[in-house]
């Protein structure tokens, strides 16, 4: 598409009308699902990094106090890592929330706006 200037809203309809709607919204979606992977795969990183370090304070902790070490793996130090990481995540897994939320709403509106285009032009 060249770069001319607008003139009004014939112009506007005319870049409307030669958008592909369909290749849009298919990259909405992977872009939500790529946004969602991302997220989860952060929590886990970070549930990963807590969890060890969790488990070295508490093999550190048994070795110097009862001179043996402690199984990795225990269903506390595993609950407890991922609750920390809820906590420190909390505002940032809710925004993420919100914001997928968000572009769930844009897919639904530009499903309709794409639809009721369509008709439109069927029916000129």
């Amino acid at each position: 598409m060249e770069t001319e200037t607008f003139r009004g809203f014939p112009s506007a309809l005319e870049i409307v009308m030669e958008l592909d709607w369909d290749k849009t919204l298919d990259e909405i979606s992977m872009g939500k699902l790529s946004y969602t992977i991302y997220g989860l795969l952060k929590i886990s990183a970070y549930w990963l990094v807590t969890f060890f370090g969790l488990q070295l304070v508490i093999n550190a902790l048994t070795l110097y106090f009862l001179n043996r070490p402690v199984l990795l793996g225990s269903f506390l130090s595993v609950a407890f890592a991922l609750i920390l990481v809820l906590l420190v995540l909390g505002k940032d897994l809710l925004r993420r929330y919100k914001e997928l939320h968000a572009l769930d709403m844009l897919l639904l509106e530009l499903r309709w706006f794409s639809l009721e285009l369509r008709r439109a032009e069927f029916q000129t």
